[in-house]
């Protein structure tokens, strides 16, 4: 048995649509979370020990994160930080820039960046020196930390970062450590410092950043381990030595603050620590590989190296001296070192 449509209209639909007088949201693409974690010198003076969250996502649509922080190997998670939108202002180094003079503007370097995230732009001087146009650059590890005045727009939509502070905050021993796209990211109110317990120095944890609406922790888990670089003394500064009457070598430097270096008449800058120490390392020789003898228990910033001391190390009173010399930090140890060469 076959059949067939007796009447076709009434199977043949007339309606026709038409435009709704309400328009819903829109849809945006939120994509993936990323986040660099940052253990850097303190910058803002904050004294606590702690990290600095920088977290953006890889679209525009992106709605924001929760920094998260594992003590047991992934089971559980702890909040430490939260992230609104539009996320931190990172840029890529399209170049490497050396090492430059750290007691003046540097007015040669040219640090070419491609923007990720968010926008830059230039500064006054009076701005620069007030904080303003603060980069981290680099990588974990070797973060130097930079100021730029100028900020010049390339015709190929890059940017060149210009009349440059370098080795802020005591990071000059990053300098020379730069490669090709390293981060360069804004130091400024979009970032979050997270206080970290001084048990966790030196114990890898896990972290990961969790998308607003997301639910999968492990998408970006990574292992880092704090080790308190906001927390270290910096480098003593203008060392000198001199041998006396009876051959001893006599070194004396000044030291640095990391919390306040503010440059203020009568008043020293601030300690930044419960009690003023340093330690001194003598080397066989300018290879700075074996150390021959260590000065502790220093109070101030001054040692002696005896020529008793210089007999029974190397058999005889020295002409050349090789030395490194720390401030000392109750939380964290030597900080960073000073060389000193004295003839």
């Amino acid at each position: 048995m076959t059949a067939r449509l007796a009447a076709v209209a009434l199977y043949s639909p007339t309606a026709v649509g038409g435009v709704p007088n309400v328009q819903g949201p829109s849809v945006s693409l939120s994509g993936p979370s990323i986040m660099a974690i940052m253990d850097i010198p303190t910058v803002s003076g904050n004294d606590t020990p702690g990290l600095v969250i920088a977290a953006r996502g890889a679209y525009s649509g992106w709605r924001g994160a929760e920094a998260l922080r594992s003590d047991d190997g992934g089971v559980s998670w702890t909040s430490q930080a939260g992230i609104p939108p539009p996320g931190a202002t990172v840029a890529l180094a399209y170049n490497t820039i050396g090492a430059g003079v750290t007691d003046s503007m540097d007015v040669t370097s040219i640090l070419n960046v491609s923007m990720v995230n968010g926008d830059i732009s230039s500064v006054t001087e009076l701005a620069l020196f007030n904080g303003a146009n603060l980069f981290a650059y680099g990588e974990p590890g070797r973060w130097e930390i930079i100021g730029a005045r100028t900020v010049t727009l390339q015709g190929d939509g890059t940017y060149n970062l210009t009349n440059l502070l370098r080795g802020r905050y005591g990071t000059e021993g990053a300098m020379a450590s730069h490669a090709l796209y390293d981060d360069v990211i804004l130091l400024d109110g979009s970032l979050a410092f997270t206080a970290q317990p001084t048990a966790t120095l030196g114990a890898p944890r896990e972290w990961t950043v969790l998308g607003n609406g997301d639910s999968d922790v492990s998408q970006n888990q990574q292992t880092f381990t704090y080790a308190g670089t906001n927390l270290e003394c910096l480098a003593p500064v203008y060392a000198k030595g001199y041998k006396n009457a009876s051959n001893d070598f006599v070194m004396e430097w000044l030291r640095r603050s990391r919390t306040d270096s503010a440059w203020r008449d009568f008043v020293d800058c601030d300690m930044g620590e419960a009690s003023e120490s340093y330690q001194v390392e003598i080397y066989e020789d300018d290879t700075y590989t074996t150390i021959k003898r260590t000065i502790t228990g220093l109070t101030t910033p001054a040692a002696t190296y005896t020529s008793a001391q210089q007999t029974t190390d190397f058999g005889s009173v020295q002409r050349y001296l090789f030395a490194k010399i720390y401030q000392v930090s109750a939380n964290v140890g030597t900080g960073y070192e000073l060389s000193l060469i004295h003839i």
